[in-house]
């Protein structure tokens, strides 16, 4: 029998997805700082924040990015998150900004 815990390799793959977690949420916050630069540039030219065109850019996009394991759909999931989630910064950012004036 052997002395080797199972469970120990499982841990340490965990910890290596705790780490590669916090890197994603790192890019995460740098991802919706830019969303709200260009969310005040937009109010600035009198735009729109949702340009539909430019979510299916960054959707094609990432799924050609896609190398796997995961299909390209989780991915596009993903990507629609990020982008819902950059959308409100956007919006938020535009309010604040107008607000101020």
């Amino acid at each position: 029998m052997s002395d080797i815990d199972p469970a120990r390799g499982i841990d340490e793959l965990r910890q290596e997805i705790d780490a590669i977690d916090e890197q994603i949420v790192r890019l995460l916050a740098q991802r919706a700082q830019v969303a709200a630069r260009i969310g005040e540039k937009k109010r600035e030219l009198g735009i729109p924040v949702q340009n539909v065109a430019r979510e299916n850019v960054v959707l094609e996009r990432a799924k050609s990015l896609n190398r796997g394991p995961a299909g390209d759909r989780a991915v596009e999931a993903v990507y629609r998150s990020i982008i819902d989630m950059c959308l409100e910064v956007q919006a938020r950012s535009s309010e604040k900004r107008h607000d101020r004036r």
